[in-house]
């Protein structure tokens, strides 16, 4: 979560600023960030904490025909040129999934660890128990353990009764 704050403050405070002049800015896209919505259809993180739509700092300083004090009204000029930016972003990557992993029995779990070579990448054949939409419960050394599907690859057992007998006595 850290990580992504930082790069979306990052990101604001590079398209924001054209000079070396961040510290001025940085309270500007603060608010920003924390006004903004964080993806379509949702509230901002103000919203989310208050319950209520943060104020806008143009919204501050009521109209006034006063000529005689420049300052309210250039402060109000400026401030009133920040408005509420629409998310335009949304992530929509797909990630594969075998099309067997969703009625296999057996799968296989890819290891991500640093292996030496010649090492097989992926652990098992470890028995489906349940299936979610994101995670497989799998009976790993007799215990139930659930796994990302991004880690699962389905396993194609040719004898399945002699792999049953196989994997309980273990």
């Amino acid at each position: 979560m850290v990580k992504g704050a930082h790069w979306s403050l990052k990101a604001s405070l590079m398209a924001r600023c054209s000079d070396d002049n961040w510290k001025a800015q940085l309270p500007w896209v603060l608010l920003g960030l924390r006004t903004a919505p964080r993806s379509i259809g949702e509230p901002s993180l103000a919203k989310n904490n208050s319950g209520e739509t943060i104020a806008m700092p143009g919204e501050f300083f009521p109209a006034s025909s006063n000529e005689n004090n420049q300052t309210p009204e250039r402060i109000r000029n400026a401030l009133s040129k920040f408005t509420l930016c629409h998310q335009t972003f949304n992530d929509t990557t797909k990630t594969f999934r075998h099309q067997d992993l969703r009625t296999c029995d057996f799968v296989f779990i890819y290891d991500d660890a640093h292996r030496p070579p010649l090492r097989h990448s992926f652990k098992g054949p470890y028995r489906v128990i349940n299936r979610n939409p994101k995670a497989y419960l799998l009976l790993i050394h007799r215990r139930g353990d659930w796994v990302s599907t991004n880690r699962l690859k389905p396993a194609v057992i040719i004898n399945n009764e002699q792999f049953k007998e196989n994997t309980i006595k273990e």
